[in-house]
């Protein structure tokens, strides 16, 4: 099964994103946007696991419960690469304390005790709007990302759980089910 382990955005996060992706909608960009259900911040994918480890996965996922409950704020719009053509667009938080990262580590160190593969490069939290396809609309897509501006109230959101989810790909799109949610301290 596919799996990744994640944080819910909450309501306030994604009604931002659905306006960020409102605005750049009008370049008419060859973009597959995220529909609202699908949008989480990713602390760790982990792919394809067989079925047998999926207990190790739920330990490593009980280890970050001790974890103090954290605040985020809405950050910035960014690109992924972020120089050339991009491929994935994204809104990011403002994590003063960096206790997002903080948690992604704790939890990457869990999984690699329990065997499995650890991230090689640099945790970004971020919500996808989208994932560009090809190069229709890019000059405005671009313009559109570089003036994408973040509410002055700066919505914010109170990270208390960590989910494991199960991602199955359909033609429709990915079906997330939630297998296991963790509260944090």
């Amino acid at each position: 099964m596919r799996l990744f382990i994640a944080v819910e955005p909450g309501e306030r996060f994604v009604q931002a994103a659905l306006a960020a992706q409102k605005r750049l909608k009008r370049s008419c960009a060859d973009v597959k946007w995220t529909e609202p259900d699908s949008m989480h911040f990713t602390l760790h994918f982990l792919g394809e696991v067989p079925e047998e480890r999926l207990a190790a996965v739920e330990k490593a996922l009980e280890s970050v419960a001790a974890f103090p409950a954290f605040e985020v704020f809405l950050g910035d719009a960014g690109r992924f690469p972020p120089q050339g053509a991009p491929k994935v667009l994204w809104l990011g938080v403002e994590d003063r304390a960096s206790d997002m990262r903080s948690l992604a580590e704790l939890l990457g160190s869990a999984l690699k005790a329990e065997g499995f593969a650890t991230e090689v490069r640099l945790f970004v939290p971020h919500l996808t709007l989208g994932r560009v396809r090809g190069p229709r609309g890019m000059k405005e897509l671009l313009s559109g990302m570089a003036g994408l501006a973040v509410p002055p109230e700066r919505p914010s959101l109170k990270v208390s759980s960590v989910e494991l989810i199960k991602s199955e790909l359909r033609p429709e799109g990915a079906l997330y089910t939630v297998l296991k949610s963790v509260k944090l301290k």
